[in-house]
């Protein structure tokens, strides 16, 4: 069982302990350098939200985010920034505030 915030909803998804591997037992999608299962799992329980795999792949680390902790959430592009002083006090603040922060590399 994992608890997902679709839509702002609190969302019990069931999967089963069964993950898919490739031959040698290695598992076919995500997994862990210490071999730990949760990952798996989280990812299994994402794709049945998603209906399959391959309708999650990509995306944004503020979309995930508030699906997981059930929060607002948004997204800065590098390109976005016209002044970086600007950003930088916007970041403190939101550290000042404990705001939970990510940054990601496309491509």
């Amino acid at each position: 069982m994992v608890k997902f915030y679709i839509n702002g909803t609190e969302t019990t998804v069931f999967v089963d302990d069964w993950i898919p591997c490739h031959p040698n037992g290695r598992p076919a999608f995500a997994s862990s350098r210490e071999d730990e299962l949760w990952v798996s799992i989280l990812e299994k329980a994402w794709a049945k939200v998603h209906g399959t795999y391959a309708r999650m792949e990509g995306g944004l680390p503020c979309f995930a985010a508030s699906h997981l902790v059930g929060v607002p959430s948004e997204s800065i592009r590098h390109d976005q920034v016209e002044d970086p002083e600007d950003f930088f006090n916007m970041l403190k603040l939101a550290d000042r505030r404990d705001f939970t922060m990510m940054a990601a590399s496309h491509g």
